[in-house]
């Protein structure tokens, strides 16, 4: 059987053998709106994928954080922590008190002279012995603090050996066998002191033991001066390094204190965008909740650095960056002194900042055609600024 095939073509689509069939309406008819919809769902990581990659070859952007100038509170002198007046996160002012020192030594010294005035002012003649009587006891106390601190010196040492203990517990215990032998050379001084005064036939009995009395009382008041730690700058507590009850020694750190007088702002740009960025470069700084503030590069970029671990995403790695200082336009307030906050930056082309000064210009040339539709000065500076913040 040999087929045959009509090659006669449908002339209309509701027309069958040169009769028309009226066929009904469609009962359910899709929306193309809905076709579109699912190309864009299925297409859309392909579209976030080139879109953040053009948006990266056209923008140059570098994720930053606040950096505030700081500095160290350290000890004045040797001593054990009395009171904290001051806890991480507080603002400070210039000459507030910190940490407050205590010396047993001291206060038992001025105690032991206080005693020894009055009794002189009082009339009481035999003081001398007493004097000599006491520095015996003194001396006795320094010797058995002595013993105690070589021991203990003598048990850092070993377990430094061991590796249980750290260089700085070491040196610590340095120097406080240093502090206690030069308190008992003192002490051993005043006494012989004392015992020549005693044996010489010409020395006065009250003028001079008195004004040495004062003299050491003087003296102990102004060591007792030096206990109390107290601000040098006005600023913010970020970090306590001791507690209340521990010895520190002379120049041991206490405080970290950040100043809010310079704030800037630590950039961490990709090398291969350093071409793109210049001293006098500027910037728009994003903050986590969206505000928009102006900075400009005052630095040469001279410094490569990991970027930090807080500033990376949760896959993210942890590549070499060029570190740039960037210095705020206007003063920020004190509610955004945050140290290392992380901040979003986007560094602005050339003809942004000449477009600005073109708008503030020609609003500007508005106002003075337009004297009765003058803008505010607050309206014209924002328009001026609407492109740093976009």
């Amino acid at each position: 059987m040999k087929p045959r095939f009509h090659t006669t073509a449908r002339t209309a689509p509701d027309e069958t053998s040169g009769l028309k069939v009226p066929y009904g309406a469609a009962k359910r008819q899709a929306p193309k709106w809905r076709w579109y919809l699912i190309l864009f769902v299925v297409s859309s990581p392909l579209l976030y994928f080139a879109m953040t990659g053009a948006y990266s070859i056209i923008v140059v952007t570098a994720p930053g954080n606040i950096k505030l100038k700081q500095y160290e509170l350290r000890a004045s002198r040797a001593g054990y922590v009395k009171k904290l007046w001051a806890s991480v996160g507080d603002d400070i002012a210039a000459g507030q008190q910190l940490i407050e020192l205590g010396d047993p030594l001291l206060d038992q010294r001025r105690i032991k002279l206080s005693g020894e005035l009055s009794a002189l002012r009082g009339g009481a003649q035999p003081y001398l012995p007493s004097v000599e009587r006491g520095l015996y006891e003194q001396i006795g106390l320094l010797e058995r603090l002595v013993n105690e601190r070589e021991a203990h010196l003598n048990t850092m040492q070993t377990l430094y050996d061991q590796g249980a203990a750290t260089r700085a517990e070491v040196v610590t215990g340095q120097a406080q066998v240093i502090e206690a032998r030069v308190n008992l050379n003192r002490a051993r001084v005043d006494l012989a002191a004392e015992q020549q005064r005693h044996a010489s036939k010409e020395d006065p009995q009250y003028a001079s033991a008195s004004g040495r009395i004062e003299t050491e009382l003087a003296l102990v008041d102004h060591e007792r001066a030096q206990l109390p730690q107290t601000a040098n700058d006005g600023g913010r507590i970020l970090d306590v390094f001791v507690s209340q009850g521990e010895f520190v020694s002379a120049g041991t750190p206490l405080m970290q204190v950040g100043l809010f007088s310079e704030p800037a702002i630590v950039a961490y740009l990709e090398p291969k965008h350093s071409r793109y960025v210049d001293v006098g470069t500027w910037a728009t700084v994003r903050f986590p909740d969206g505000t928009k503030v102006t900075g400009q590069v005052t630095r040469e970029p001279v410094l490569t650095k990991r970027l930090p671990a807080e500033l990376v995403g949760t896959f993210g790695v942890r590549p070499m960056s060029v570190l740039l200082t960037i210095m705020p336009e206007t003063e920020w307030p004190k509610k955004r002194l945050i140290e290392g906050l992380p901040l979003e930056i986007r560094f602005q082309y050339r003809w942004e900042r000449s477009w600005d000064n073109w708008l503030g210009v020609a609003w500007g040339s508005l106002s003075d055609l337009f004297p009765s539709q003058r803008m505010s000065s607050h309206a014209v500076e924002g328009v001026a600024r609407s492109g740093d913040n976009s």
